[in-house]
């Protein structure tokens, strides 16, 4: 089963959201015990538990629970299907819906838009909460490196040849991504945003070349 829950009670998010800020995010659950009050869950690449106060938290069983912080569980069921696909059937149904989505891909570079806009963005945070950072760096930088690492992940597992280079470029974004994350968190505590601005340019050209490669390999 997999469930969304709030990470300020997920030990595993320490550091970031545990006990410092109400986020979902989406786990596996390998075991439930309510009369022990235990939770195991698998979280990114670990295998985590969460019991007492954290269980309590997780299921709303805790009291005088600000309305804001009320991040209720949503779950969903994985099933199998009878017979699994092949890889084969797999990457065929696969292939026509990503061609698809290179033929809409965006007219702009929508990293050279986040650009142009990063530095007062992150000017306005340094006068909030360490947690509004937390929710940029998240919804920004951070969702950025992630998607492109998986779809670099995507471009190496399609069975086609003279992806090389686009996957190479996806890579440079995400961690281009991860890099720029670290000068936006600089940028923030002392107002100074060329080291920012010269990592999201990598990453910005990074994504001319990526697009430049797709163009290439599927015309439109």
């Amino acid at each position: 089963m997999l469930i969304e829950l709030d990470s300020h009670y997920l030990p595993d998010t320490r550091g970031v959201t545990y006990r410092e800020a109400h986020g979902k995010t989406t786990v596996a659950i390998n075991r439930i015990d309510a009369q022990a009050r235990e939770l195991d869950y698998f979280h990114n690449e670990g295998f985590f538990r969460a019991s007492g106060e954290d269980f309590d938290g997780l299921f709303r069983l805790l009291p005088g629970l600000a309305r804001e912080d009320r991040q209720y569980p949503y779950a969903e069921m994985v099933g199998f299907p009878k017979r699994l696909p092949t890889r084969e059937e797999t990457a065929a149904a696969a292939l026509p819906i990503f061609i698809r989505h290179v033929r809409r891909r965006p007219e702009q570079n929508p990293v050279a838009a986040f650009r142009k806009v990063v530095a007062a963005q992150a000017g306005a945070l340094a006068a909030r909460e360490i947690e509004a950072f937390h929710h940029y760096a998240f919804n920004t930088l951070r969702q950025l490196g992630a998607n492109f690492e998986l779809y670099a992940d995507h471009l190496g597992w399609l069975p086609l040849d003279g992806l090389c280079e686009a996957r190479a470029a996806s890579l440079e974004i995400a961690e281009g991504a991860k890099v720029a994350q670290l000068h936006l968190a600089r940028s923030v505590r002392q107002m100074s945003f060329a080291r920012l601005d010269a990592s999201l340019a990598g990453v910005e050209a990074a994504h001319d070349r990526l697009i430049a490669a797709l163009v290439a390999r599927f015309p439109d």
